[in-house]
């Protein structure tokens, strides 16, 4: 479902998204890897803040020794530090936040406030 959805994305928008993506597990962490690499211009790896998080290192070996896109390995507190201030991309630029919803909760929560601590944990409410 995925890959479907990112392959429309890419015919309406006409360029690939940078994908920033962190799962639970690592057979769920292969999965995610294998449907985002062929869509992705730019991939970030991070860790959700969850014991079960996979780590980036083996999100990363899941990926083909061969890619046309850059990888790194961050954190959402460097990509998102406050509100309306993403450092990645430039204006224009289609970012898609995938994978564990644990990560899309804590993602949301730094997207919404000023103090995301203060939201508590908006990721158990999904």
């Amino acid at each position: 479902m995925l890959d479907e959805n990112l392959s429309k994305l890419i015919k309406r928008t006409g360029s690939k998204p940078i994908i920033v993506a962190g799962t639970l597990g690592e057979e769920r962490g292969r999965s995610l890897m294998n449907a985002v690499h062929s869509h992705a211009r730019e991939l970030y790896l991070v860790q959700a803040n969850q014991p079960r998080a996979t780590p980036t290192q083996f999100l990363e070996s899941c990926l083909p020794k061969e890619r046309n896109f850059a990888v790194t390995h961050s954190t959402l507190e460097s990509i998102i530090p406050s509100p309306k201030n993403c450092q990645i991309g430039q204006p224009g630029d289609t970012i898609v936040i995938t994978g564990s919803l644990y990560l899309i909760g804590e993602a949301l929560e730094r997207l919404s406030s000023e103090s995301p601590e203060e939201l508590g944990n908006l990721q158990d409410l999904l």
